[in-house]
């Protein structure tokens, strides 16, 4: 999105590997010919470029390095009690 949340971000890839991120299509005038991918950025989804790899890497494989990064469930699991769980007392309710 751009600064105001209110344009998507619109990328193309070309094919001398140059990548152009803007809100508005067209910024630069780059021959269409030259053009491989020409895309947007979707709401919720990540877009990161590997400088070491040398490529871009996809929202999904991106949100699955990151939540296996960490053991997320097992603290979850350990962490979270599930109400219906815990010994029960009639609700307390206030008086009128």
């Amino acid at each position: 999105m751009d600064r105001n949340g209110l344009r998507p971000a619109r990328y193309l890839v070309t094919d001398d590997d140059l990548v152009v991120m803007a809100s508005e299509a067209g910024v630069l005038d780059i021959p269409e010919k030259k053009i491989v991918k020409k895309w947007r950025l979707q709401p919720g989804k990540m877009f990161l470029i590997d400088f070491e790899q040398g490529r871009i890497i996809d929202d999904a494989e991106l949100k699955a390095s990151l939540a296996d990064a960490k053991p997320y469930a097992t603290w979850l699991a350990n962490t979270q009690f599930i109400l219906e769980d815990l010994p029960g007392k009639e609700p307390v309710r206030a008086s009128p």
